[in-house]
C-alpha cells in the first residue's frame, strides 16, 4: 500500500513511512540514519520526524533541520546477549557517550563509557526477581563490573558487587546499607 498521510488504517498497513502535519515524518530504514544535507530525509522530514531502524531495533529523531537532518539516538539499544566493544562492536557510529544498551537475555543494563565511533559497554544495572547470586556461574558472572548494581524487584532490595571479593568473572553480590 502506498503511504498513508493524516492517520491510520484499521487492519493491517504496510508502509515505508507515515506523513504527519507539518512536515513531520515517521519512516523505518534497515540500519542507523545518515545526518547530513545529503543524508536521510534531508530536504524532507522536519526537526522532531523519527527514522526506526529496524537492524538494530531503536529509533531516531531528526534534532538538526528539514534541510540538514542530524539523526539522534532516541532509545536504549536491545540486544540477545553482552554487547561487543570497539570501531565494529554494537552502536559503533551511533551509539553516543551514555547510550544504554540492555541484554534482554539476562536483563543486565550497560552504558557506552567509549566515543561514539568506538563504544566501551560497562555494565550498571542487573534486574532479578529475589537477590542475586555471586560467584563465577552466578548472576551477571562475566559482566558485571565492580560497582554494578542488582536490583532485587521482588523485595526492592539493592545490592552491589563489591570491591571486598567480588571481581567481573566471579561476583560477590553484597546488600547496599542497612535495607530490610
Amino acid at each position: 500500500m502506498a503511504n498513508r498521510r493524516y492517520g491510520f488504517h484499521s487492519g493491517k498497513v504496510k508502509t515505508e513511512r507515515i506523513e504527519l502535519p507539518n512536515g513531520l515524518e515517521i519512516r523505518q530504514k534497515a540500519g542507523k540514519p545518515t545526518s547530513g544535507s545529503s543524508g536521510d530525509g534531508a530536504g524532507v522530514m522536519s526537526a522532531g520526524s523519527l527514522i526506526f531502524d529496524t537492524t538494530n531495533k531503536c529509533y531516531f529523531s531528526n534534532q538538526g533541520t528539514k534541510a540538514s537532518p542530524n539523526w539522534i539516538l532516541m532509545t536504549s539499544l536491545r540486544k540477545f546477549g553482552n554487547p561487543t566493544d570497539g570501531t565494529s562492536g554494537d552502536g559503533a557510529g551511533f551509539a553516543e557517550f551514555g547510550t544504554e544498551l540492555v541484554n534482554v537475555q539476562t536483563n543486565v543494563k550497560f552504558r557506552n563509557i567509549g566515543t561514539k565511533a568506538s563504544p566501551k559497554w560497562m555494565s550498571m544495572l542487573l534486574y532479578k526477581a529475589g537477590a542475586p547470586t555471586s560467584g563465577t556461574s552466578g548472576d551477571g558472572a562475566g559482566v558485571a563490573e565492580l560497582g554494578t548494581l542488582a536490583m532485587d524487584i521482588t523485595n526492592g532490595v539493592v545490592y552491589v558487587n563489591s570491591a571486598a571479593g567480588g571481581t567481573k568473572a566471579s561476583p560477590d553480590w553484597i546488600k547496599v546499607g542497612t535495607q530490610s
